[in-house]
């Protein structure tokens, strides 16, 4: 019998069905086999539907180590976004104690304080480095800024079996510095004229009413207060630049215009007076003497020196020689149609307790023109008010008051470090410099200040730059 591969290699031809083998019968042994052999592999040879697995087989790897690669690498782009962010944020902080004085532990303490606030934990094999001066970059060396270094172990899901156990190292840095002036960076930031000294007070620097303040320079606020400079009612301001250790708050149809971004939650101005600077003091002195009768209205003249009591002018045209005037135990007051003038002299007021110190009011229809020395120990100060008087009476803020209709032109600084300065209506107070360093300073009227660029420092009043912390790297 004869076995074909017709169809089936197992279907015999049999012209005789009686004698046929039944379907799925296998041939006899030795029957056919070879050219069955031959059959098969000539139907796999023919047949390419196994290369395709193949190819899936081969190629499965490479497609998803390069899916892990990029589940990696996304992962590490998002790790180093998020170490990015805590690092500027520390590299701020470190900063700012910087620029208030704190040395190598309050910085940083102030970074590590940022990673709490920021909820960042740091795990066993990260890094984190506080180092300033900073040790690279283009501030390297530079004492006034703090460079914050951040990096940990990255996630490894699929590239462990390249990178093997090294692993791979995530890395941030920032630099953070103060910006005074035209340090660091080469830009003037531009000149307060306007500081107020109080640290929590709402309005330490207030504009209000119908006050109408182009100041010609800037204005700054060490108050932490969320309106620490506050411009409200119909007031307008005009400065620049305009700075605060808290917010600036500009109410209701109130306006302020600045030509530079405002500065709020910025480091505070150091006093330019105070013990951190130019630490000026009330001159020794061991008696003091009358002032003169000012009987009539003048003309009057007087010389400098130590007097006792109240300084009080009337209908008066005086005229002070250039000198020290120190006040113990009195104010100056100069009333209505009063004529006051002096070049070169400073009015210290002081007395033998806090309570005894004195105030400086000008009021309406007086002609106040007075210039600070230009040299010495008291260059630039107009007018100096104890550092240890008494700053409240009967729950208000003690003032000095420049009131409405007086014309002031004043040449240097007015310096109250306990106490609040008025300005309000109809007062013009400047001659290139005029300073305000006080507790509070407050504008209730038309003022104009007419400071030059550098005039102060020409004077020796010294300035008060704008400075800011920022991210500088």
């Amino acid at each position: 019998m004869l076995w074909t591969s017709n169809r089936s290699p197992f279907r015999p031809r049999c012209p005789d069905l009686g004698t046929c083998p039944p379907p799925g019968a296998r041939p006899p042994a030795g029957v056919g086999g070879g050219r069955h052999r031959r059959g098969r592999l000539r139907q796999l040879r023919g047949n390419d539907s196994g290369g395709v697995a193949v190819l899936m087989a081969l190629g499965l790897p490479v497609l998803a180590g390069f899916s892990g690669l990029g589940l990696d690498v996304s992962t590490w782009y998002l790790e180093r976004r998020s170490l990015q962010s805590v690092v500027d944020s520390a590299a701020l902080a470190a900063a700012y104690a910087l620029s208030v004085g704190g040395d190598a532990g309050a910085q940083q303490q102030a970074a590590d304080d940022s990673l709490g606030r920021n909820t960042f934990a740091l795990g066993p094999g990260d890094s984190f480095q506080v180092l300033s001066p900073p040790q690279s970059g283009k501030f390297i060396g530079n004492p006034k800024a703090v460079e914050v270094r951040l990096s940990r172990p990255a996630q490894l899901y699929f590239t462990r079996m390249f990178v093997g156990d090294d692993g791979v190292t995530v890395s941030a840095r920032a630099v953070g510095a103060e910006i005074v002036g035209d340090d660091v960076i080469g830009k003037d930031l531009g000149d307060h004229c306007v500081l107020a000294l109080d640290e929590t007070m709402d309005g330490a620097a207030e504009f209000a009413g119908t006050a109408n303040a182009d100041l010609n320079c800037g204005v700054a606020s060490n108050s932490n207060s969320d309106r620490s400079i506050h411009v409200r009612g119909t007031a307008k301001l005009t400065a620049d630049p305009a700075q605060a250790v808290g917010d600036i708050r500009v109410d209701g149809a109130a306006t302020l215009t600045t030509a530079n971004p405002l500065a709020p939650f910025s480091p505070p101005i150091v006093d330019p007076f105070g013990p951190d600077r130019r630490n000026l003091q009330v001159p020794a002195f061991s008696s003091c003497q009358a002032w003169p009768s000012f009987s009539g209205e003048g003309p009057f003249t007087v010389d400098p020196g130590v007097y006792c009591g109240d300084l009080l002018l009337e209908k008066k045209n005086v005229t002070f020689n250039p000198g020290t005037y120190v006040l113990d135990g009195g104010s100056i007051e100069v009333k209505a149609h009063s004529n006051i003038s002096g070049t070169g002299v400073t009015f210290v007021l002081t007395g033998a307790a806090p309570q005894d110190v004195g105030t400086v009011t000008f009021t309406s229809q007086s002609t106040i023109d007075l210039a600070a020395p230009t040299t010495g120990e008291w260059s630039g100060v107009l007018i100096y008010q104890d550092r240890k008087a008494t700053g409240v009476e009967s729950g208000s803020l003690i003032e000095n008051k420049m009131l409405g209709g007086s014309t002031t032109l004043l040449k240097g600084a007015i310096y109250a470090p306990t106490r609040g300065v008025r300005f309000t209506g109809g007062n013009k107070g400047g001659s290139d410099c005029l300073l305000l360093v006080a507790r509070k300073i407050t504008f209730t009227g038309n003022a104009v200040i007419e400071n030059v660029p550098g005039a102060c420092s020409g004077i020796g009043a010294g300035d008060m730059k704008q400075s800011r912390v920022r991210l500088i790297e």
